[in-house]
């Protein structure tokens, strides 16, 4: 019966590891803003990827005295990033927004949501928007929700087992 177990759990253990989201996970986060001034700021503007729980401060190419900082937090199943824009002027343009690409290749973000602007998904990448005058008071928090992995389901399920056997 232990060697049943110990296989469930490491097969659980795998599934949950090569679907949910880890801590300091690399991620291509590109930031744009649009109209007379337009500019790009992240990944696509060689500032490197944004890593799952860390701390990013990107500054405009053209105006340096311009910066955006993005930030991140990891609960199971729930990624948080918050974008400061309030640096940046962001309302020298029309319309900011950022593209996260390749967060996941299993099609499992469900659902997004962010405090300012709009955002959508496609299972795999995120896509944020705002108009750039909304964006100088605060900074915009977008949440990101996932199915559970069918590791970390069968984790809960091994966990209610376990139990059930020890008060037997």
């Amino acid at each position: 019966m232990r060697s049943i177990l110990a296989a469930a759990a490491a097969l659980a253990i795998s599934g949950a590891a090569s679907a949910d989201f880890a801590l300091g996970q690399p991620i291509t986060a590109n930031g744009w803003g649009d109209g007379p001034f337009a500019t790009q700021v992240g990944t696509w503007a060689g500032q490197g990827f944004h890593n799952i729980g860390g701390v990013n401060q990107w500054v405009d190419p053209f105006f340096t005295a311009f910066f955006m900082t993005i930030s991140s937090t990891l609960a199971p199943g729930h990624l948080s990033i918050v974008l400061d824009w309030t640096t940046f002027g962001p309302g020298d343009f029309p319309t900011i927004g950022m593209d996260f690409l390749g967060l996941k290749q299993d099609g499992t973000i469900v659902e997004v949501s962010a405090s300012i602007g709009s955002v959508v998904t496609n299972g795999n990448d995120v896509f944020w928007t705002a108009a750039g005058a909304s964006l100088a008071g605060a900074p915009v928090k977008i949440d990101i929700f996932q199915i559970p992995a069918p590791g970390a389901l069968a984790l809960v399920g091994l966990a209610g087992l376990t139990a059930r056997r020890r008060r037997a």
